[in-house]
C-alpha cells in the first residue's frame, strides 16, 4: 500500500502514527506488516501449513506428556484500533484468518479492545494489556488466575517506537505485585551474552508463589514481556525464544504447563518446526560472548538445564532458599561439578579467567 497520509495518519521512520498512538510500518521490509494488515500483501498456503503443522506438533508432545497446552496469536496493535483507521481511510483485514484456528489456538482480539491494552509509543501490549491475555490463556487451560488483582503503578520505561522516535522514556502502568501477595522473585537470564533477542532465555523462581507449578514458555517478546507480570504467581516460569515446542528442552525441564505464542506479524514467515535451524546454532551468531554472563546467571541457568530432578538443580535450588546461589564463590557442592574447573581454573572459591572457554 501507498504510505498513508489521510486525514490524521502520518508515517515516517518506520513508524505509523494516528490519533496519537504509534504502529510498526515495516513498509518492504521484515514482515511488510502494514501491508499484510490492509491485504496488499497476502500470506501463502505453505505458510500456513507450517504453523497448523507446528501447533499440531506441539500439541501431541504435551498430550502424550500430559501436559495443558495452548497457543496464543498476539494481535496487532492495528487490528484492536482498526476503527480508528477505518475513519481515517484505511481498512484492515488482518492476518489471522479462520485457516489458522485450532482447538489449541486463541486470538484475543475482542478483549484487546481499549487503548490501555497496548503502549501508547510501542508496539507491544501494556502490562494490563499482557495481564488480560495471561489471564485469558490461564482460565482457558484450566488454572484460573483471574482472583490475584495486580497492583498497578506508573514506572518510566522506553518502548519499541519510541526508541525509533528517539523518545524519552515515559511513565507507564506497570505491573510486578499482587495484593496480598509477598512475592520474592528471582530473575535470571543469559541477555548479557547476547547481540540481541535470538537464543534469550529467561528463568524466575518464587518459592512463595500461589501457583506451585512451572510453566515453560516458547514464544517472542510478548511473551518475554509476560514473564515478570507472571513471576508473582507461579513458582517457576521459563521462556525461551521460540514459536514451537521444543522437545528436547522440555523434556529436560519437565514443566507442569507449557505454552507457545507469536504476535501476529510472525504468522507471515512462520518457520518449519521439522526442518528448522537447531537452536544451538543461535549460540554461534556473530557477537555472542559468553564471558558476558555473570556467575549468578551462569549457575543459575546451568542448574535449572540440568534437569528438575537432578542433583545439581536441587543443590542450587537448596542455596537459592537460603539467599548463597550467586553470591561470592557460587553455590557449592554438586553444583560446583556441574560447572566444573577445567584447564585454566583458579583458586577453589574464586572462580576462573576464561571461565566460559570450558563450555
Amino acid at each position: 500500500m501507498d504510505t498513508p497520509h489521510k486525514h490524521s495518519i502520518i508515517a515516517r521512520d518506520g513508524v505509523i502514527e494516528l490519533n496519537g498512538q504509534l504502529y510498526l510500518q515495516q513498509q518492504d521490509r521484515a514482515q511488510s506488516e502494514f501491508q499484510h494488515l490492509s491485504g496488499e500483501k497476502t500470506i501463502t498456503p505453505e505458510v500456513i501449513r507450517r504453523f497448523n503443522q507446528n501447533v499440531d506438533l506441539s500439541a501431541a508432545y504435551c498430550k502424550s506428556a500430559g501436559l495443558p497446552y495452548l497457543h496464543v496469536v498476539y494481535p496487532s496493535k492495528a487490528m484492536a484500533f482498526r476503527e480508528d483507521f477505518a475513519a481515517a481511510g484505511v481498512n484492515l483485514v488482518g492476518i489471522f484468518s479462520d485457516a489458522h484456528r485450532r482447538d489449541e489456538v486463541i486470538y484475543p482480539l475482542e478483549q484487546l479492545v481499549g487503548p490501555d491494552d497496548f503502549e501508547t509509543y510501542g508496539s507491544h501490549c501494556s502490562d494490563p494489556g499482557y495481564l488480560k491475555i495471561a489471564q485469558i490463556m490461564f482460565r482457558t487451560i484450566g488454572i484460573p488466575i483471574d482472583a490475584y488483582r495486580p497492583i498497578v503503578t506508573a514506572q518510566p520505561r522506553n518502548s519499541d517506537l519510541s526508541n525509533m522516535r528517539g523518545m524519552p522514556a515515559q511513565n507507564v502502568p506497570t505491573i510486578r505485585e499482587f495484593e496480598g501477595l509477598k512475592a520474592k522473585v528471582r530473575q535470571f537470564t543469559n541477555v548479557q551474552m547476547l547481540p540481541g533477542n535470538r537464543g534469550i532465555v529467561q528463568y524466575t523462581l518464587n518459592e512463595r508463589a500461589p501457583v506451585q507449578k512451572r510453566v515453560l514458555l516458547f514464544g517472542d517478546s510478548y511473551f518475554a514481556g509476560t514473564v515478570p507480570i507472571i513471576a508473582p504467581l507461579f513458582q517457576e516460569v521459563l521462556y525461551l525464544r521460540s514459536p514451537y515446542v521444543m522437545e528436547d528442552v522440555a523434556r529436560v525441564l519437565e514443566p507442569d504447563i507449557i505454552l507457545t505464542s507469536n504476535t501476529e506479524r510472525y504468522l507471515v514467515n512462520v518457520p518449519d518446526k521439522l526442518y528448522d535451524t537447531p537452536y544451538f546454532v543461535r549460540f554461534m551468531q556473530k557477537g555472542v560472548d559468553a564471558s558476558k554472563l555473570n556467575l549468578r546467571n551462569r549457575e543459575a541457568l546451568f542448574a535449572v538445564f540440568a534437569g528438575r530432578e537432578s542433583a545439581e538443580f536441587k543443590a542450587w535450588r537448596s542455596q537459592s532458599r537460603l539467599g548463597r546461589a550467586g553470591g561470592k564463590g557460587g553455590a557449592k557442592g554438586r553444583l560446583k561439578g556441574l560447572l566444573g574447573r577445567g584447564k585454566g581454573a583458579g583458586p577453589k572459591g574464586k572462580g576462573r579467567k576464561g571461565q566460559n572457554k570450558a563450555d
